[in-house]
């Protein structure tokens, strides 16, 4: 059946979206942006390792879904012939023939900053050996806490959870925020959105975190974790799609909202409060659940 998307652009709907003529001009903005992610090497924040901001070297990712047995990529050519594609045949654009006007750089997110800057904000001082560049690579994770139930999405109202926190595991990201690990990086801590399913793809969620009243939303933008947007949502919820039913996930780093409520000591409780509000109306017998919401630090 039609998703409650229908009726609202073929933008949409991925059966559809290609339909628009702005898709393409949106697909090309992708790709000039995934170019110049390509040519960036950003600030120690923590400092690159030998994969990060390159094309993934896995044959799986470079060789495309044909390589596990999934239909292959194929564009239609103006003669009518076919043009079967892998990821790593396209990763290169002046073998394609074409070039960008204009590839500024790309960037992480301004809030967070390099790792000098968290340690300026957290009072820390010092950028860490070398400015930051020796620190050991965060490559560890470890759950801080997780929300009791799920949240269904109705109306246009907002929806308030509490993401109960593992007290010993929270002291440890304090323990990290307030220098304790001396020079190293302060830990980083990400927002986890977990299995989506709906049925409508055109809805997009705003995500707070620490707000003291829903009301405040709008003029607390420095609490605002991301958004996310549902587009593909209705697919991934099918048990026979390829995602089994499992829904989306979306990650939001919000470190930089941690350490705010760090240095105003509101990140000492049990828990931590998350909002989750949609923008725009939410249309009648739309069925929208996010599965789990969870806390994570990376060390």
């Amino acid at each position: 059946g039609r998703s409650n998307s229908a009726g609202l652009g073929l933008m949409t709907d991925p059966d559809t979206a290609a339909l628009d003529p702005i898709f393409w001009l949106h697909h090309c903005n992708i790709d000039r942006l995934w170019e110049a992610w390509s040519r960036t090497t950003p600030p120690a924040t923590p400092p690159p390792g030998p994969s990060d901001w390159k094309n993934p070297a896995d044959p799986d990712w470079s060789e495309g879904p044909a390589r596990i047995g999934d239909r292959a990529f194929a564009m239609p050519r103006p003669d009518g012939t076919q043009w079967t594609y892998t990821p790593a045949d396209v990763a290169d654009i002046a073998a394609l023939g074409f070039a960008y006007d204009a590839l500024d750089p790309a960037t992480g997110p301004e809030a967070l900053g390099t790792t000098a800057d968290r340690r300026a904000r957290l009072k820390l001082g010092g950028a860490g050996p070398e400015g930051g560049a020796a620190m050991a690579q965060q490559d560890k994770v470890e759950l801080v806490g997780a929300s009791a139930t799920g949240l269904q999405v109705s109306a246009s109202s907002p929806l308030r959870t509490a993401v109960a926190l593992d007290s010993s595991v929270r002291k440890r990201v304090s323990a990290s925020l307030a220098g304790a690990e001396s020079l190293g990086s302060p830990d980083r801590v990400f927002l986890n959105l977990e299995n989506i399913v709906g049925d409508n793809d055109a809805l997009t969620l705003g995500v707070y975190v620490g707000l003291a009243d829903q009301a405040e939303a709008a003029s607390s933008p420095a609490l605002l974790a991301g958004t996310v947007s549902l587009f593909g949502v209705t697919k991934a919820s099918r048990s026979d799609a390829p995602h089994g039913g499992n829904g989306l996930n979306a990650v939001l780093e919000i470190s930089h909202i941690i350490d705010s409520l760090h240095l105003s000591d509101q990140f000492s409780g049990d828990d931590i409060t998350v909002d989750v509000i949609p923008f725009g109306e939410v249309p009648e017998g739309a069925e929208v659940t996010i599965g789990r919401i969870s806390l994570y630090r990376q060390f």
